[in-house]
C-alpha cells in the first residue's frame, strides 16, 4: 500500500508541476534524486499516466560511454544507455521507439513517438534540426524544474 500512495503522491507532484494528458515532455531525471521508494517502472508507469495515451513521454538515451573509438558500433535494439536507471529501463518497454544517433539517442513512447524519434539519423550532428531535442521545443514552452530540493527532473513541456 505505500507504493501506491507515493505512486498518487508522484501524480499530483506531476499535476503541481503543469504536467497533463495530452503533453509532451522530455523527462531526464535521477532515481536517486527523485527520493522515492517506488521501482523504475513504477516511475515510468506515473509519467506515462500523467500525459495519459494522447500525450508523449521522452528520454534522453545516450550512449557517449558506449559507442567509442573501441566500440564503434551503434545498435538501437542492443546498445545500452549510459545515462541512468530510467532511461534503461524504459528504452526496454513496450511501444518504445528510439532515434537512430550513435551518442545521443532519444527513446519515447506516445501519440508523437514516431514522428519525434523517425528522422534522427538524417543529422550530421547529435542535435541537429531532426533530432527528438531540437523538435520537441519548437511546439512549445519548456521549462526546468527543481523537484524535491534538487535539480532532478528536467521537463520540456507541450501542450
Amino acid at each position: 500500500m505505500k507504493q501506491s500512495c507515493e505512486y498518487n503522491r508522484l501524480l499530483e507532484e506531476l499535476g503541481a508541476l503543469g504536467v497533463c494528458g495530452g503533453d509532451v515532455v522530455l523527462v531526464h531525471s535521477s532515481m536517486k534524486a527523485l527520493g522515492t521508494s517506488l521501482t523504475p517502472d513504477e516511475v515510468i508507469d506515473c509519467l506515462q499516466a500523467a500525459v495519459g495515451e494522447e500525450g508523449t513521454l521522452l528520454f534522453p538515451a545516450l550512449t557517449y560511454e558506449n559507442v567509442n573509438q573501441a566500440h564503434p558500433v551503434f545498435h538501437s535494439p542492443t546498445t545500452q544507455p549510459c545515462i541512468g536507471l530510467l532511461p534503461r529501463v524504459f528504452w526496454q518497454r513496450p511501444g518504445v521507439e528510439r532515434s537512430e544517433n550513435p551518442t545521443h539517442s532519444v527513446c519515447a513512447w506516445g501519440r508523437l513517438a514516431h514522428r519525434l524519434t523517425v528522422s534522427h539519423a538524417m543529422d550530421n550532428t547529435p542535435v541537429g534540426p531532426h533530432s527528438p531535442f531540437m523538435l520537441l521545443p519548437g511546439g512549445g514552452g519548456q521549462a526546468a524544474v527543481y523537484w524535491r530540493g534538487a535539480p532532478c527532473l528536467h521537463l520540456y513541456a507541450r501542450h
